[in-house]
Order: structure tokens, then sequence, then C-alpha cells
């Protein structure tokens, strides 16, 4: 019986980090679109950090990558 019940819980509990891990993947991805549209406005306009901000740009992207294709 309690082995029924622990099994149960624990795909519950998998159940759901799925449906929280899909959430948060398509809500990170929202930000990061918006990040990089913002990032490549300020750079064609000229911003006067737009190697830095270029720079960052780049890091991010390779951040989120590690997170999305290792994790997910």
């Amino acid at each position: 019986m309690c082995s029924n019940l622990c099994n149960y819980l624990l795909q519950m509990l998998l159940d759901r980090f799925k449906d929280f891990a899909k959430d948060t993947k398509t809500i990170g991805e929202e930000r990061v679109a918006r990040a990089n549209d913002i990032c490549d406005q300020l750079i064609d306009s000229g911003h006067s950090d737009a190697a830095t901000i270029a720079q960052w740009k780049v890091r991010l992207f390779f951040k989120i990558y590690k997170i999305l294709f290792i994790w997910f």
C-alpha cells in the first residue's frame, strides 16, 4: 500500500516539475528574446557602450544555450 502511494506521489511531483520546467523555459525564452531586441536597438542606435552590450548579448546567448539544451 505504501509503495503504491509513494509511487503515486513521486509521479505527481515529477509531473508538476515537468510543467514547471516547461513554463519556465517558455518564459525564459520570451525574456531572452526581449533582452536581445533591446540590445539590438541600443547597438543600432549607436550607444556609446555598444561593444560591451554586444559582448553581454553573446554571453547571455551562451548561458541560455547551456541552460536550455543541458537541462531541457
